[in-house]
């Protein structure tokens, strides 16, 4: 008989353990280069070894072994399907390790190569809970988030083939990426701050009408459908009021500073479009739904981890450190909010969380009530 969770702190230790090894290695004396890649490494492995973490690990988990009617399978996008024979040939865990890899090597790639401080970017994408957090629940999901992030660098970079085929691929991990086509629009459209300000003050505007539309629309257009039925299916689901004034917040912040960035990258105008852009489909989605609110978002907010390193060296020299130890401490404020939310809502009504408790595949125990 599996056993009821009970909350102890040792289950968040992990993460911790972990965000303290990537400070350390920040903090340390060796090469970007080197930081970079020891960051990297301590998330993969995180992810990778990592047992019935976040909503979606015993459904997947269910599938590979075949626990599931064969319909189930079939929803699944072609290179998601390649993932779970993979599973279901080796070991169901290595779906996950691999999945973890495809989500995380791509950031890291980005963030070596276009970040002017590659590992406080890899720190930000560890410690934004939509980022690292969420995309070991929602793994399809997530190889999507970072095959549209890595596309849209080599986009403006000029690299258009692999853009595209990266994209290709993110589709075929899962198919809400077809909405990473709009990297186009940023390349080529006005990335002007004042366009993109009326853009933004309009998704406030226009966010009433989303469920309508898609109740009309659901019929006749597949995404749609699979968007509804979301909906559906989570009708009692409310939440995201932290999230919102973050994701906001940090996006008015854009606004305020836009002209400041100038000097830093060439690129950084449409980093902060791509950014304004995911608040924009936060707020247009949020009353529908905050999870399809949140996966809309992701797709275009990853270009925060090169931003923040930008409000760094826009900053006077004197301020510098000042200005990294208050980025770094807001980001594990948010990151401690993540989990505190999650156990007291567990607390208070207990039933699944996403991120508590951390388990490894080398030691763990099935809860019945987190199954």
């Amino acid at each position: 008989m599996a056993n009821i969770y009970d909350f102890s702190l040792f289950d968040i230790f992990p993460y911790y353990l972990v965000l303290a090894f990537m400070l350390v290695v920040y903090c340390g004396k060796l090469s970007k280069e080197i930081k970079a890649r020891y960051c990297m490494g301590a998330m993969f492995i995180l992810a990778a070894v990592r047992y019935g973490v976040a909503y979606d690990y015993y459904s997947y988990k269910d599938i590979i072994l075949g626990n599931v009617d064969q319909l189930s399978v079939d929803r699944l996008e072609p290179l998601s399907r390649l993932l779970v024979e993979i599973g279901r040939n080796t070991h169901y865990q290595f779906f996950f390790a691999i999945g973890s890899f495809l989500t995380i090597f791509p950031i890291y790639k980005v963030c070596e190569r276009y970040s002017l401080d590659p590992s406080l970017s890899l720190i930000v994408y560890y410690l934004h809970p939509s980022f690292f957090l969420d995309g070991m629940g929602i793994v399809r999901n997530a190889i999507a988030f970072s095959f549209v992030f890595y596309a849209f660098v080599l986009l403006l970079d000029n690299k258009t083939k692999k853009s595209i085929l990266l994209l290709i691929c993110a589709v075929l991990f899962h198919k809400s990426a077809v909405i990473g086509f709009l990297i186009f629009a940023i390349k080529y459209f006005n990335q002007s701050r004042k366009l993109y300000l009326l853009i933004y003050v309009a998704s406030f505007l226009i966010s009433a009408l989303i469920a309508k539309i898609i109740s009309i629309y659901a019929d006749q257009i597949i995404l749609i459908s699979d968007v509804q039925r979301y909906i559906e299916g989570g009708a009692d689901r409310s939440g995201g009021g932290v999230m919102t004034i973050i994701v906001n917040g940090i996006c008015i912040f854009n606004f305020l500073i836009w002209n400041r960035l100038k000097k830093t990258t060439a690129q950084y105008k449409a980093y902060l479009c791509s950014y304004c852009l995911g608040a924009c489909l936060w707020n247009v989605f949020l009353p529908a739904d905050y999870i399809i609110a949140g996966r809309f978002f992701s797709f275009y907010a990853l270009p925060l981890v090169l931003i923040i390193p930008l409000y760094i060296h826009s900053t006077k020299p004197k301020h510098i450190a000042l200005v990294k130890r208050g980025i770094v401490s807001f980001f594990i404020l948010f990151f401690t909010s993540h989990f505190y939310l999650s156990i007291r809502a567990y607390i208070d009504h207990p039933s699944r969380m996403s991120t508590v408790p951390y388990q490894t595949i080398f030691w763990y125990t099935d809860y019945r009530n987190l199954m």
